[in-house]
């Protein structure tokens, strides 16, 4: 799998995932391993690439 494909594999299935209170997506404790590593990744790179306030 691409690092481009595996940082959007977390959302590819509607029953992975869902949005919080506030609006922002979150992976579900019934995803698999493959997709919860996925949107952990997709987290490190959200991180890394935001901007200081």
């Amino acid at each position: 799998m691409t690092a481009d494909r595996y940082l959007t594999y977390w959302c590819s299935n509607d029953d992975w995932w869902d949005y919080d209170e506030n609006g922002k997506p979150v992976i579900l404790p019934t995803a698999p391993e493959e997709a919860q590593e996925s949107y952990r990744y997709y987290l490190e790179q959200k991180r890394k690439n935001a901007k200081p306030p």
